[in-house]
């Protein structure tokens, strides 16, 4: 293999590792994965820097969420419940997405 074969396999695994760990980290903050993914293989630090500041946006009205919001799996605006199991603070047990009580010990979040 030539050189500039060797650079341009090189740059291509890592815009594709880069776009897969961008798009990831995005999603799990509600954001759009493609984008963030396609952006993120060209500029990786300066979107790995943004993704760390920017705020979890709610599942289904979009606005920003503060972290305690999201810890607590509700948005003040729209109701909205996190889709994303969970953990009871009184048994331990896992809540599933949505659910306002503990399956195993009753425990609610209202």
């Amino acid at each position: 293999m030539s050189n500039d074969t060797v650079h341009v396999l090189a740059y291509g695994i890592s815009y594709g590792l880069s776009a897969l760990v961008l798009g990831w980290l995005a999603a799990r903050k509600n954001r759009d994965y493609w984008l963030w993914g396609l952006i993120g293989g060209f500029f990786c630090l300066p979107c790995l820097i943004a993704l760390a500041c920017l705020p979890y946006l709610c599942p289904k009205c979009k606005r920003p969420l503060t972290n305690h919001e999201w810890e607590r799996g509700e948005c003040p605006t729209c109701g909205g419940r996190s889709a994303e199991p969970t953990v009871c603070l009184s048994c331990g047990a896992a809540i599933p997405g949505g659910a306002t009580a503990c399956p195993q010990c009753g425990w609610s979040y209202k």
